[in-house]
């Protein structure tokens, strides 16, 4: 059975503390938070990650990912190591479940054999590295990288399935049609892990503008039958991601909407 947990990312409030971004989850009634790897909980900061994952538990809130910045196959070997070593140290310290990368830099079709070659070995042992540790590695899904497109992220993840597997992310991508998105959808579904939930404008809209839309997805990203073995069981979060204005009334207004989307599909 999979157990769905309300969340918000916290580089949505870049700007915020972390504590404050953590008062406002709490006040929101959101139940899971991603700390974000560039400002509230720097890769290395072991001090801060784990005194943040303190917190963030004594709230009864859960730290479901560690949403680094780690690109794979960008670095030389040596730098590689030791910058994923850094974000591992800090997702262990903030105890959280998984850590979310990028898979390069490159859009999928524009990148030659050797960025391919290169980005799935380096996910590989990047793989096998957290999974020492006992957390899973999930992709980012985003333009610009090898996980932005429905054939991509087959081939990347077909490739990558372990075990143990990594696994996705997903989220509709502004720049494509709905027919693209539904097809992103479908491909990433027997590997996903959480939702990055936003309105189609992003920050400059609240998130019940795009209500229809995203009652017609999630169905399909919360059904139990899916054909996905890594969610027979467990947890998966829809957190928010940019709100309008940035502000405390907008994520509170949104949190109100992703719950009454919830309570819709559980009356249906």
């Amino acid at each position: 059975m999979i157990h769905v947990k309300t969340g918000l990312v916290s580089v949505t409030f870049r700007q915020q503390k972390a504590e404050t971004v953590l008062d406002w989850v709490e006040e929101a009634g959101l139940e899971a938070i991603e700390w974000g790897g560039d400002i509230h909980v720097p890769s290395g900061d072991i001090a801060r990650a784990r005194q943040l994952g303190d917190l963030t538990r004594q709230r009864g809130i859960l730290v479901p990912t560690y949403g680094s910045y780690y690109r794979a196959g960008e670095l030389s070997q040596p730098e590689a190591e030791k910058a994923f070593d850094d974000v591992l140290a800090a997702a262990v310290a903030l105890q959280a479940a998984g850590i979310r990368v990028w898979a390069g830099r490159v859009a999928s079709a524009e990148a030659d054999a050797a960025h391919w070659d290169r980005t799935m070995e380096d996910l590989a042992r990047i793989r096998d590295r957290a999974a020492r540790e006992g957390l899973e590695i999930y992709l980012e899904y985003h333009n610009n990288t090898l996980n932005d497109r429905a054939e991509a992220t087959e081939r990347l993840l077909a490739a990558l399935a372990g075990p143990p597997a990594v696994r996705t992310f997903w989220q509709p991508l502004n720049e494509l049609d709905e027919a693209a998105k539904d097809k992103t959808l479908a491909a990433a579904r027997p590997w996903l892990a959480h939702i990055h939930v936003f309105a189609n404008q992003g920050a400059s809209e609240l998130l019940a503008t795009d209500t229809a839309r995203w009652l017609g997805w999630l169905p399909r990203l919360l059904d139990e039958e899916a054909e996905n073995p890594f969610t027979a069981s467990g947890t998966r979060c829809l957190m928010i991601e940019f709100v309008k204005d940035a502000s405390k009334a907008s994520l509170l207004a949104d949190a109100q909407t992703l719950r009454s989307w919830l309570s819709t599909l559980h009356s249906s």
